[in-house]
C-alpha cells in the first residue's frame, strides 16, 4: 500500500521488478522521502492552498489554452506578494511540457531564461531535442494517449527496464485541489493493491517535482466505449443502406491497431497522434492492414468469430453484424472477466464506483481489463466522501450513489454498473436515456431498465435475466456479490440453467409500489373515489331512464345497461377494498385509510337508497352493500379493540410495565398463565363472515378485557392503558378512541400524519443501528413534535389520556425479570 509519505519530494517507489523508479543518474543519491524510506518524519504538505496562487495558476493557464505565451519573469512580477509560490508552481508546469514533448512542441523549453518570451521559441523541435527531453523519474514519456478529469495518460518507456508504460500524470490544476490529489493518490493505492489477470496493474507511484504520477501496464487496445460507439455506426449504416442492398459495415475502425496508437491504461478518450508519432498509423489509428482486414470480418462471420481471435473488436462488429449467437456469448464472456476482476477487488475491500464502458479496456487478445481506481472507496478509508456528494459518471452511477445520501456504498453498486454496460452491449442502445442532469437523476432514481429483448429480440432470453437482476433499482434485488454474476454468467455459456428468474408482475408492481408508496396511496384513494362516482352516475342513468316514456325495448335495455354498470361499479369497489386489506405491505399505514373509505361509502349507500324509495329491487341491492360495509366498518372497529387488547397483554411481558404497574407474584403469575387471545393463527379467521369475524374480535376483547380485571386492580388497568398509549409514540394519535377524545380536526390529521411519516421514515434509515432507547427518543420527539400542533385543550386531554410520563425502555418476553414493590396497586 502507497503511504502518503511516498508523495512528497520527488521519490518514486519501486516497482514488481525492483527497479528504483527514480529518474536520476547513477550517481544522484535518491531523496530521504524515496519511497521504501520509512524514517517516521511527517509528510510534508505538496498542496498549494493559497487563493492567490490559485487564482494566478487558473489565468496563466487561461492564456496558453488560449494560444498566448506570457513571458514568466514579467507575470510573476504582477504577483510580488507571492512570488516565490507562484514562480515554483511555474516551474512545474514548464517541467511537464519538456517532459512530453510530443505533446508541447511549442513550448518554451523548462530550463529557458525567465525574461525570454517563450513565443520566439515556437517551432518544431528536432527528433534529436526530442530524445533528450527531461524523464519524469524513470519514465520518458512518449505521447499523450488520453486525458480525462482525474489526470492525463501518456505512453512512456520505463528507462530502467526498457519496457513501454502508461504513466498518469496530475494535471496542475488538479495538485492545486487537495481532494483530487487525495483521489489521486487514492486511485493509485487502490490499483496498487490489486493483482489479477483483468485489472490493470500498477509498476510504480511517485511525484518529481511536484508532478505527481504513477504508471502501469500499457494496454494494447481499446475501451469498451469505444467498441458500442463503432458498434451502434456500423448498425446505422446498415440501417441506412437497406434500401440499396446489402452493404459490408467498416470495420476495420474497430481493430486495435499495431501500434500504440489508441493503447490506453485508463479508459480516458485516446488523443489522436501529433506531428512526430508513429509513422506507422494514420489519422484514425488504422494500420495500413486495413485492406485486408474486411476479408478476415466475413469470414470471421461466417464461421462465428474464431479467424479473429486476435481482433476482438473486428470479431464483436462482425459477429453483431451478422446476428450471430456468438456475440451475446462474446458479451457474456467479457462481463464474466469483468465480474471476476470485481470480485477479486471487493474481497480486498476495494469498491471502484465508477464501473462504466470507458473503464473497461479490451486487449488485442480479447481480454478484458478493468481500469481507472480514481473513485475507489477502500474499506479502511471513508473520508474521501462526505454525505451529498456525487462521485462518479451520473450516467452509469447506482440509485444509492446518485442520490448522495449518507448510506454506505458496497460490492452492490458496481454490480449495478456492470449491469448497465452489459446491457448496452447486447442493445446497442443507452441503458440511461437523457441529456440534463436532472433527466438522468429521474431516469436512475424512478425509471425501470426496458427489457434487452424489448430492444432486440435476438438477446438471449437468460441473458436478459441476468442483465435485469445486476441491473435493478433496489440492492436487495441484485447479485449479492460479483461472483454471483460470473457464476451465473458461466453457466449460461455452458448452457446450464441460471439461478436467476425474471421478476413476475406481481413483483413488478411491488416494487413500484415500494419505491412509490405515496403515489400508491393516493392512486388508491382516487381509484375508490372513481368507483364511488362510477356508483352515483349509474344510478342518475337508472333514474332518468324510469321519468322517460320510451319504448319498452329501449328501457329494458337501458335498465340492464345500468345495472351491469352498477355490478362492475360494485366489483371495482370489493376489488379496492380486497387489495386495501390484503396486498398493501404496510397494513397498519393504510389501516385509518380504509375505515375513512368505508366510513364515507356508507354515506353515499345512504344516499343512493333515499333516491331510491320507488325501486324495491334497486334499493334491496343498496341495503345489501350498505350491509356489507357496515359489516366491514364494524369488523374493523372490533379488530382494532382486540388489537388494543394484545398491545396491553404483550407489554406485561415487560418487566419495566410490570414494575411501573406495580405488580405482585402472583398477579404475574396469572397474567403469565393466561392464554393468549387469537394463538391459533390468522387461519381461524379466514372462512369467517365480516359478521362473524366482528363477532369473534368483540368477544375475544370481551374475554380478554375480563380476565385481566380479575387479576389487576383499576388503578392498574388504567395506568396499563396509560403506558400502552405512551408505548405507541406518535401512531397513538391514529387510534380511533384517541381521535375521538381529542377532538382534532381534519387539518390537524393531516400534520400528523405527515409528522408520522417522517418518524417511520427515520426509523426505516436507521434500522437495525439504532439502540432501543434511541427509538423511545425518536418516538418522543415525534410526540412533542405533534402536541405542538394540538390546542391547549387538545393537549389537556392528551395528558389525562397517558398521565405520568413512563420513560423506561420496554423489552418484551422478560417474565423472569425482578418484581418491584406494589406502588399504589389497589388505588382506584
Amino acid at each position: 500500500m502507497t503511504r502518503a509519505s511516498d508523495w512528497s519530494g520527488s521519490g518514486v517507489r519501486r516497482d514488481a521488478n525492483g527497479s528504483r523508479g527514480d529518474g536520476g543518474d547513477p550517481g544522484t543519491r535518491p531523496s530521504s522521502r524515496d519511497a521504501g524510506a520509512d524514517d517516521g518524519a511527517p509528510d510534508r504538505e505538496d498542496e498549494t492552498t493559497d487563493p492567490r496562487v490559485v487564482a494566478a495558476m487558473q489565468e496563466y493557464l487561461a492564456v496558453i489554452e488560449a494560444g498566448g505565451y506570457p513571458n514568466r519573469r514579467e507575470f510573476v512580477a504582477r504577483y510580488s506578494d507571492v512570488a516565490d509560490e507562484l514562480s515554483e508552481c511555474l516551474q512545474v508546469l514548464a517541467f511537464i511540457h519538456s517532459a512530453a514533448p510530443g505533446i508541447t512542441a511549442g513550448a518554451a523549453a523548462p530550463d529557458a531564461p525567465d525574461d525570454i518570451d517563450p513565443g520566439a521559441q515556437r517551432r518544431p523541435r528536432a527528433d534529436a531535442e526530442l530524445a533528450t527531453a527531461q524523464p519524469l523519474g524513470d519514465f520518458k514519456l512518449v505521447r499523450e494517449v488520453g486525458r480525462g478529469g482525474m489526470g492525463v495518460v501518456y505512453e512512456a518507456v520505463q528507462l530502467s527496464l526498457g519496457r513501454r508504460v502508461a504513466v498518469k500524470v496530475l494535471p496542475l490544476a488538479g495538485a492545486l485541489d487537495p481532494r483530487q490529489l487525495q483521489r489521486f493518490r487514492n486511485e493509485a493505492q487502490a490499483a496498487a493493491q490489486l493483482h489479477h489477470a483483468h485489472v490493470v496493474p500498477v509498476y510504480a507511484v511517485g511525484c518529481e517535482r511536484s508532478v505527481h504520477f504513477y504508471a502501469m501496464q500499457f494496454i494494447d487496445g481499446r475501451s469498451l466505449a469505444e467498441v458500442i460507439r463503432e458498434l451502434r455506426r456500423d448498425r446505422d449504416r446498415a440501417r441506412d443502406s437497406r434500401g440499396r442492398g446489402p452493404a459490408a459495415p467498416d470495420l476495420a475502425r474497430l481493430a486495435p491497431p499495431r501500434g500504440p496508437a489508441t493503447g490506453v491504461a485508463n479508459g480516458k478518450e485516446p488523443t489522436p497522434p501529433r506531428a512526430g508519432g508513429d509513422s506507422s498509423m494514420g489519422v484514425n489509428g488504422v494500420s495500413a492492414g486495413a485492406a485486408t482486414r474486411d476479408e478476415r470480418l466475413r469470414a470471421a462471420a461466417a464461421d462465428g468469430g474464431s479467424a479473429l481471435a486476435s481482433r476482438p473488436a473486428d470479431n464483436l462488429s462482425a459477429l453483431r453484424g451478422a446476428r450471430k449467437p456468438s456475440y451475446f456469448e462474446a458479451v457474456a464472456r467479457l462481463g464474466l472477466q469483468a465480474a471476476e476482476g470485481l470480485d477479486y477487488a471487493h474481497q480486498l475491500g476495494v469498491v471502484h464506483r465508477d464501473i462504466k464502458p470507458a473503464n473497461l479496456l479490451l486487449d488485442v487478445q480479447g481480454t478484458l481489463w478493468i481500469t481507472d481506481f480514481g473513485l475507489a472507496q477502500l474499506q479502511a478509508d471513508g473520508g474521501l466522501t462526505q454525505p451529498g456528494d456525487v462521485l462518479g459518471t451520473l450516467r452509469y452511477m447506482s440509485p444509492e450513489q446518485a442520490s448522495g445520501k449518507a448510506v454506505v456504498l458496497d460490492q452492490r453498486t458496481d454490480i449495478y454498473s456492470l449491469g448497465l454496460t452489459l446491457y448496452e452491449m447486447l442493445t446497442l442502445e443507452q441503458a440511461i436515456a437523457g441529456e440534463t442532469r436532472e433527466e438522468l437523476l429521474h431516469q436512475i432514481l424512478n425509471v425501470d431498465l426496458p427489457g434487452a429483448r424489448s430492444v432486440d429480440r435476438a438477446v438471449p432470453p437468460e441473458l436478459e435475466t441476468i442483465v435485469a437482476k445486476a441491473s435493478a433499482k433496489e440492492p436487495a434485488e441484485r447479485y449479492t456479490t460479483a461472483r454471483a454474476l460470473a457464476d451465473d454468467l458461466r453457466r449460461f455459456l455452458d448452457n446450464e440453467p441460471i439461478l436467476a428468474r425474471p421478476p413476475s408482475l406481481r413483483d413488478k408492481v411491488v416494487k413500484w409500489t415500494r419505491r412509490h408508496k405515496p403515489l400508491a396511496g393516493a392512486a388508491l384513494v382516487v381509484l375508490v373515489l372513481t368507483a364511488f362516482g362510477l356508483l352515483t352516475s349509474t344510478i342518475l342513468i337508472a333514474r332518468e331512464q324510469a321519468k322517460t316514456q320510451a319504448a319498452l325495448e329501449r328501457e329494458r335495455l337501458q335498465r340492464a345497461s345500468a345495472q351491469l354498470g352498477f355490478r362492475q361499479a360494485r366489483e371495482a369497489v370489493d376489488f379496492f377494498v380486497d387489495v386495501a386489506e390484503h396486498d398493501m405491505a404496510d397494513g397498519s399505514r393504510f389501516f385509518e385509510a380504509r375505515k375513512r373509505m368505508l366510513e364515507a361509502g356508507l354515506g353515499h349507500y345512504q344516499g343512493f337508497i333515499s333516491q331510491q324509495k320507488d325501486r324495491p329491487a334497486l334499493k334491496a341491492e343498496l341495503n345489501a352493500a350498505q350491509a356489507q360495509i357496515s359489516a366491514l366498518v364494524a369488523e374493523l372497529a372490533a379488530f382494532e379493540e382486540f388489537g388494543r387488547l394484545l398491545e396491553r397483554r404483550r407489554l406485561l411481558t415487560s418487566s419495566a410495565v410490570r414494575a411501573e404497574l406495580g405488580m405482585t407474584p402472583d398477579q404475574v403469575a396469572r397474567v403469565r398463565s393466561l392464554p393468549m387471545p387469537g394463538a391459533g393463527g390468522p387461519w381461524e379467521f379466514r372462512e369467517l363472515s365480516p359478521k362473524e369475524k366482528e363477532q369473534k374480535f368483540s368477544a375475544m376483547a370481551a374475554a380478554g378485557e375480563a380476565a385481566l380485571a380479575e387479576i389487576l386492580t383499576p388503578g392498574q388497568l388504567r395506568r396499563l392503558r396509560e403506558v400502552a398509549l405512551q408505548v405507541k409514540g406518535p401512531m397513538a394519535f391514529s387510534d380511533s378512541a384517541v381521535v375521538e377524545a381529542l377532538e382534532v380536526s381534519a387539518d390537524e390529521r393531516d400534520i400528523i400524519r405527515d409528522i408520522q411519516d417522517e418518524n417511520r421514515d427515520r426509523a426505516n434509515q436507521l434500522g437495525s443501528d439504532e439502540s432501543p432507547e434511541g427509538a423511545v427518543r425518536r418516538d418522543r420527539d415525534a410526540v412533542e413534535e405533534i402536541l405542538v400542533v394540538l390546542l391547549p385543550g387538545e393537549v389537556t386531554k392528551w395528558q389525562e389520556l397517558t398521565g405520568e410520563p413512563f420513560t423506561e425502555v420496554v423489552r418484551y418476553d422478560e417474565w423472569d425479570g425482578p418484581v418491584a414493590a406494589p406502588r399504589d396497586a389497589g388505588s382506584p
